[in-house]
């Protein structure tokens, strides 16, 4: 199961800027969706998280097996991502960054973000459409 997940967009002027978290609610069992879109202006948004979406995302991210990225990629415009992940068993810990385009060696996780896609606007369509 998720002990913890974080997912971050960020542009590099900072224009756009986007937070998801994931993290246990207590001892209570329920999980805690955590959301933000905006660095400067936007205040943290939190919904309770359906077992079945934590369920389904731990499974997914349990079997990816993505080998290290060798080479780095920058530019002076685009988005960085930050995807990090913590699993309860086996304890595995995962970090993973690129710059404006999944690289092709780790497509496989593109179905991870599809669903974390959805989850935010599922979660937070009211917020993301308010402002």
């Amino acid at each position: 199961m998720i002990t913890h997940l974080n997912f971050y967009a960020q542009s590099i002027d900072f224009e756009a800027h986007r937070v998801l978290g994931i993290r246990p609610r207590g001892t209570s069992g329920d999980y805690e969706l955590m959301f933000q879109a905006g660095l400067y202006s936007g205040t943290m948004q939190h919904a309770t998280m359906n077992t079945s979406d934590l369920e389904l995302l731990s499974h997914c991210l349990h079997f990816l097996d993505l080998p290290p990225k060798t080479t780095v990629q920058i530019g002076l415009d685009g988005v960085i991502y930050n995807l990090k992940y913590s699993l309860s068993s086996p304890p595995t810990e995962r970090h993973y960054a690129w710059w404006s385009e999944l690289p092709p060696e780790w497509q496989a996780l593109q179905p991870v973000l599809d669903r974390l896609d959805e989850l935010i606007f599922h979660s937070f369509q009211n917020h993301l459409f308010s402002e």
